[in-house]
């Protein structure tokens, strides 16, 4: 542990995310950053620098690891690496924050699972869409009771950042759209009602200019889904083409509806317009203006007082396996029933 009573806190991985991560944990009481690891030195040491740290630089992960002042690790390698880096992690009997997506495979999500539940570790995924104001007031009204019995459910993710690393751009990297950030709409749905996607029909595209910047798997998937109180929906995830960063919630209940920051409730007369909520709601694609912060701190809490938290990787097993189905359906052109086999 470091010193005193402080958790200390490992970055493995220092790209995009790591600058972010690194941020949350200086802003979060009851930790420290004691090492930071990446297969380059000068990107780890550079990761330092920038965020004004002194703490020690690895190369080798199994050395990173053996460090006696970690406790916890933060997973930010490119996504084909997350399950192996978890794996070992928790057989170290490190707590991990593990970026999204958390696996590629069913067979690498249930190696995760087992080596987590066999180690006991405090685990988070990088689901930072719980943290946002809008989702967490729209989680109020839904779990109030205020929209009625959920019928149907919308969620989209739009983002067609430039200048992605070439990982992204491939399925044995980077999974499928959905999986590149569609999962986020996906959680913050799940999370807002407290429902599970039941079954996957799916349907993807290519766009033209993905195409010509690389991307060798379609750059559009697009969703049919049930949940797990009959509900039914559509999810879709955009991850190329000319628009600004978009998540669209939609949740329909028989006694009112949200659409984003809109909501019509019992408390609306016929005729009336929306009410416009006014808390910030998820419109930035910006790893800096994510919700690490809100995360990090229940992480930190979590693992002082030894309880799981609210986004481990076992709650974020039905997220990914939506994105598992996707690419089932789409090879098979059939549903596919959750959870899978």
């Amino acid at each position: 542990m470091a010193s005193g009573s402080q958790i200390g806190i490992g970055i493995w991985g220092a790209g995009w995310v790591a600058g972010a991560h690194a941020a949350a944990y200086q802003s979060t009481p009851g930790c420290e950053i004691v090492a930071i690891g990446s297969r380059r030195r000068e990107s780890a040491a550079s990761l330092a620098s920038a965020n004004g740290l002194d703490c020690r630089i690895y190369t080798d992960y199994a050395d990173f690891l053996s460090d006696p002042d970690l406790d916890a690790v933060s997973i930010c390698t490119p996504n084909g690496l997350h399950a192996q880096n978890a794996v070992d992690g928790a057989r170290a009997g490190k707590h991990m924050f593990i970026e999204k997506p958390v696996a590629l495979t069913p067979e690498d999500l249930a190696r995760m699972r087992e080596a987590v539940c066999a180690a006991g570790v405090v685990t988070s995924v990088g689901f930072v869409s719980r943290g946002v104001p809008l989702v967490r007031r729209m989680h109020e009204i839904v779990q109030s009771g205020a929209l009625g019995e959920i019928y149907m459910i919308g969620a989209d993710y739009w983002h067609s950042r430039l200048g992605r690393p070439d990982y992204y751009k491939t399925a044995e990297e980077a999974g499928n759209a959905y999986m590149v950030g569609g999962v986020h709409a996906v959680d913050a749905v799940r999370f807002i009602t407290g429902l599970d996607i039941t079954a996957v029909c799916a349907a993807s595209t290519q766009i033209g200019s993905a195409s010509a910047e690389g991307y060798e798997m379609h750059a559009v998937d697009s969703l049919l889904v049930t949940y797990s109180n009959g509900a039914v929906g559509r999810v879709s995830a955009a991850i190329h083409g000319h628009m600004p960063y978009q998540v669209n919630l939609d949740i329909l209940g028989d006694r009112g509806v949200i659409r984003n920051e809109r909501v019509f409730t019992g408390e609306n007369a016929e005729g009336d317009p929306f009410t416009v909520l006014g808390e910030q709601g998820l419109d930035s694609g910006s790893v800096d203006d994510h919700a690490f912060p809100y995360l990090m701190r229940e992480f930190v809490e979590c693992i002082s007082t030894g309880s799981q938290t609210r986004v481990s990787l076992e709650n974020a097993v039905n997220t990914h396996e939506v994105g598992f189905a996707v690419d089932i359906s789409k090879r098979r052109g059939e549903w596919v029933p959750l959870p899978l086999s």
